[in-house]
């Protein structure tokens, strides 16, 4: 088809592709991971969640409880979207 492949191309799931491949950057790294692993207390594992994305969800329980319910909402939302596709 010389080319033409790329208009077709992740036409049925490319949306859904594209908000997983976003929380992808909110994701743990390598070092992230064997810096926590290596935490002793429940004290320094918040020092060291706080310095990534997780940071805010740590420091008021009431901000936390309203993004989890926020997380659900979006969870099911893509669930449905998966559903589509």
């Amino acid at each position: 088809m010389y080319g033409f492949e790329a208009l077709t191309f992740n036409v049925h799931g490319g949306y859904l592709e594209a908000i997983v491949r976003g929380y992808r950057s909110g994701l743990l790294t390598a070092a992230d991971y064997n810096n926590l692993c290596q935490c002793e207390t429940l004290d320094d594992v918040k020092m060291h969640l706080s310095a990534t994305e997780y940071g805010p969800y740590l420091q008021n329980e009431c901000y936390l409880e309203r993004k989890l319910s926020e997380n659900t909402h979006e969870n099911n939302f893509e669930r449905n979207q998966a559903k589509t596709v």
